[in-house]
């Protein structure tokens, strides 16, 4: 997993008192060599100058009193009290929530954030490191990768210093980053900030302006690739530019940006590649440019290619909040667990830790060992192999344990917790599911008074009766075959992300050993084949695996009893409309795999049928949703049964204990024939944690052999025991209908099996000394769950949460993925969905004990409401006054005059956090 980080190493330069003198000020100082051959004055003022910790091209408001609501200020006013007797100094009171204005079309200006993010970790203004030499700071970066949110750190070598320049006090620091460059290498980053003064800030918190200073970074020794910022501030203003020029191969990627701005007026502009643009890769993009300005009511963006401005209202009670972070903290003292009342959670349960090793070049880097949902994972060790060794980085002299890393485990069992929940959560959203279906239809010459038909069992298969039979999922008992009326559902277009296979055997081919013929299903006019009508013709594999119809490929005419094996697998889109239609299909007119965003049809919708009893599994990036229909309508809500579920994984230590007491085998209520067993015995590494065919199942690959290991994923998966009862978590029988759903009291419990041969679903932990025993294996602390909650979503409506944390929330609406299916246009189906949590909301662990917490937000974004004309006595801001800013003046890059990265530096910080360096 390779960063694109635009910050710098800075190794301290050595410091050779030379002489002291008198400045102007009575000051005492001393003369430096500052690396480029130079002498600088330093200052004896033992305290940096801050740099802000927060830039936004566009600044928020805040909310006027006469505007709170009531009940809305009462309740804030409540939740304030509760949190009012924690220690100032507790983690809750230092958290700091960061909210900021989404504005997607000024996106290149978010890096100036991430930058100062960065540098604030290395506590560079402090004063026990001011004129102290160089030291070593362990920075965290958290991005987005395969959908979720991972950590990686980063080693930065940094030097503070104060020195006087024109007779004033600056603030120079200096840093190097050593980072792997595209060709496996190692580079290093040489970054200088030069900070003149510090940002403004009002008794709110708010910046009024950002400070003056400068930074320069070079991203390799010549610096031909760079990162160059400049603020400055005056009179409430500050101008901030921003030019970034990297080469990638016979690419430059170069950004230029200036952004002017003011509480209550600004603008700005930025030219960028516009990557969105790419419709195959490698690709050079062209350059695109993006102007903006506000005022105190509205914002208005403009790109080149766009003919009118786009404007928002930047009234925040008009704006939609959206919550993408939570700390939790402990709401009263443990004093036998050494917990004070404010206490972040993450201090006293081990989410996860940074590992260090070496790589093949003797280079010290550093990865991360954590786990999401509870799946353990190693963040960021591409280099790392089964069997190597790491080490804890405890970021002081002394290391900690050492561990020896597991192979990787393909698959993952997991143990599904439902809530209710219901379909209006997802109502107006398109919502992608998987499938994977497989039934087989015979040909019947007589059906139907005389005319011939199609047929299936629409129910499950008893493979033990000779012939099989075909049972009711209601009554468990044998039914007639059903008449196949679903064609449509054997269609596939060229866009589809679904795929169907149709397969006969033709006995009489390969000179009478036989061979599988493929066909595909044509509803409308096919010029490529002798259409005769719908029906089935002749196939043949096309591109990307999907099948096309053979080129004069006659109609396929059945005789009777003749069979056709239809599997359909993928995944389609569909949305539930909240009307009487109940549930449609969309039709996909292209897939942007880079953004994993659809484009539809709306005028192709056409019905989407639930089958009865069967779950349908949708994993919104976050959010888990299983809907069922349970009655035959299906046209109203009231008609299916919607879940929302939180997931534990198994994993070494739980693994003999995540399935309930009694349970025999694994199985699905619609596929019953189907039994699997999981691999508890630590010593058989080829069954240990795998999901594996029991004897007994006619589906196994290899009936003789049982242990073959189940290599497709598993969903709605129920514990059964040997009398072929469903078991609740507790491992009590459940009394269940034919299709499965509970008539009493009890539900059983279920399980997922998430397959993969290296992505989502496997796992991969840490040993000492090695993985022999399960003892041995390290895992982290489970999810912490609560009891469920209930709020209020903005629509209005009450919504109830099964949340759980691990340092990122888990059981929240994921609005944010939807979203950016959404081109990041916040519409009134999702507004409507989004639920937030205020600080100092107070929770109360799952399992029923007294303990407590108070959730805080930590990350806000805010999204402003489309607006076409101004209120009455408002107006726009003039798009043109961002033509004052001119790119071609942002400035070029300076050698910052650093020379080799200093070495034996000392460990001072550790994620913003001072280390024991004496431990």
């Amino acid at each position: 997993m390779k960063k694109h980080t635009p910050f710098l190493n800075l190794v301290a330069l050595s410091v050779s008192t030379a002489l002291f003198a008198a400045c102007d000020s009575g000051q005492t100082i001393s003369v430096i060599e500052n690396g480029s051959g130079e002498e600088e004055v330093v200052s004896t003022t033992t305290t940096g100058i801050a740099l802000p910790s927060e830039i936004s091209a566009v600044p928020i408001q805040t909310s006027s009193a006469s505007s709170t609501k009531a009940s809305v200020f009462n309740r804030l006013s409540a939740l304030a009290a509760a949190t009012s007797d924690l220690s100032n100094d507790s983690d809750y009171h230092s958290a700091q929530t960061r909210k900021y204005i989404e504005e997607r079309s000024l996106q290149q200006f978010d890096i100036i954030e991430q930058l100062l993010t960065a540098i604030n970790q290395t506590n560079y203004a402090d004063s026990s490191v001011i004129n102290q030499g160089p030291y070593t700071a362990i920075i965290t970066w958290e991005e987005e990768e395969d959908g979720r949110e991972v950590k990686t750190l980063q080693p930065w070598v940094v030097d503070s210093r104060m020195i006087i320049e024109d007779g004033e006090d600056v603030n120079r620091v200096l840093a190097w980053i050593e980072e792997a460059d595209e060709d496996g290498g190692n580079r290093i980053l040489r970054a200088e900030f030069k900070v003149h003064s510090a940002a403004t800030v009002a008794a709110d918190g708010t910046y009024t302006d950002y400070g003056n200073w400068d930074l320069n970074v070079a991203f390799d020794e010549e610096a031909d690739s760079y990162f160059v910022l400049s603020a400055d501030s005056e009179d409430g203003v500050t101008t901030i530019q921003m030019n970034e020029f990297m080469q990638q191969g016979d690419f430059n990627h170069h950004v230029k940006g200036i952004l002017s701005r003011s509480a209550s007026n600004g603008y700005g502009k930025v030219s960028y590649p516009d990557w969105e643009s790419c419709e195959t890769h490698p690709c050079a993009p062209p350059t695109k440019t993006t102007a903006y300005s506000y005022n105190a009511d509205y914002l208005a963006t403009q790109k080149e290619d766009e003919s009118l401005p786009t404007y928002k209202n930047r009234e925040p009670d008009s704006a939609v909040e959206l919550t993408h972070r939570y700390g939790i903290f402990f709401a009263n003292d443990d004093a036998d667990a050494g917990i004070s009342a404010g206490d972040s959670v993450e201090r006293h349960m081990a989410f996860g830790f940074p590992i260090k090793f070496q790589n093949d070049d003797g280079f010290d880097q550093y990865s991360y060992y954590g786990a999401w949902q509870g799946r353990h994972e190693i963040w960021g060790g591409e280099d790392l192999e089964a069997g190597d060794t790491v080490v804890r980085d405890t970021h002081n002299e002394e290391n900690g344990d050492s561990y020896v890393i597991s192979e990787k485990f393909k698959g993952t069992l997991t143990k599904r917790t439902l809530a209710d929940s219901a379909l209006s959560d997802i109502q107006g959203i398109p919502i992608e599911i998987w499938i994977n279906k497989s039934y087989e239809i015979k040909w019947f010459s007589s059906a139907n008074s005389g005319n011939g038909a199609w047929k299936f069992c629409d129910g499950w298969i008893d493979w033990q009766q000779n012939p099989p039979a075909c049972m009711s999922f209601e009554t468990n008992t044998a039914q007639a075959l059903t008449t196949m009326t679903d064609f449509n559902s054997l269609v596939v277009s060229e866009e589809d992300r679904k795929h169907v296979g149709i397969y006969s055997w033709d006995q009489s081919l390969n000179n009478g050993a036989g061979d599988s013929v493929e066909y595909v299903y044509l509803a409308t006019e096919n010029t490529d084949v002798n259409w005769s009508g719908a029906g089935f013709y002749t196939a043949e594999q096309g591109e990307h695996g999907k099948l096309t119809p053979v080129a004069d490929a006659p109609i396929y005419i059945p005789s009777d009893q003749d069979h056709l094996q239809i599997n359909i697998g993928g995944s389609l889109y569909i949305l539930y409309t909240g009307t009487e239609n109940g549930w449609v299909q969309k039709q996909l007119v292209s897939f942007d795999q880079d953004t994993w965003t659809p484009t539809f049809d709306d005028e192709a919708d056409s019905s989407f049928t639930f089958e009865m009893g069967r779950e349908y599994y949708i994993n919104n990036q976050g959010s888990n949703y299983i809907v069922r229909r349970v009655d035959d309508s299906g046209t109203d809500s009231t008609d299916y049964e919607v879940k929302t579920e939180l997931q534990s994984a198994a994993n070494p230590t739980n693994i003999t204990s995540i399935l309930p007491a009694g349970t025999s085998y694994l199985s699905t209520p619609w596929q019953p024939e189907s039994k699997y067993t999981l691999g508890t015995d630590a010593s058989n590494s080829t069954t240990f944690m795998k999901l594996i065919y029991a004897a007994d199942d006619p589906n196994t690959p290899d009936t003789d052999e049982e242990g073959t290991l189940v290599t497709d994923g598993q969903w709605g998966l129920q514990a059964f025991n040997s009398s072929d009862n469903p078991l609740d978590g507790d491992g009590n029988p459940v009394t269940v209908d034919g299709f499965g759903i509970p008539t009493g009291d009890l539900n059983p419990i279920q399980f997922n099996w998430e397959y993969s041969e290296n992505g989502w679903g496997t796992q991969q932990f840490l040993c000492s000394p090695d993985c022999s025993s399960v003892s041995n294996y390290l895992t982290l602390a489970d999810p912490v769950r609560f009891q469920p909650l209930t709020t209020t979503n903005h629509g209005g409506d009450d919504k109830t949460l099964s949340l759980a944390f691990d340092g990122w929330m888990h059981g929240m609406p994921d609005l944010y993925h939807q979203l950016s299916k959404n081109g990041f246009v916040m519409s009134a189906d999702i507004a409507d969905k989004v639920v937030n949590l205020e600080a100092g909301t107070e929770l109360v662990n799952a399992s029923g004990s007294s303990i407590r917490y108070f959730l805080k937000p930590l990350d806000i974004s805010m999204f402003l409401e489309v607006v076409t004309t101004p209120a009455s006595g408002k107006s726009f801001p003039d798009i043109g006054l961002a033509d004052s800013a001119n790119l071609s003046t942002v400035p070029d890059y300076t050698d910052n005059g650093m020379g080799d990265v200093p070495t034996d530096t000392e460990i001072l910080f550790s994620e913003g956090l001072p280390v024991d360096t004496e431990s």
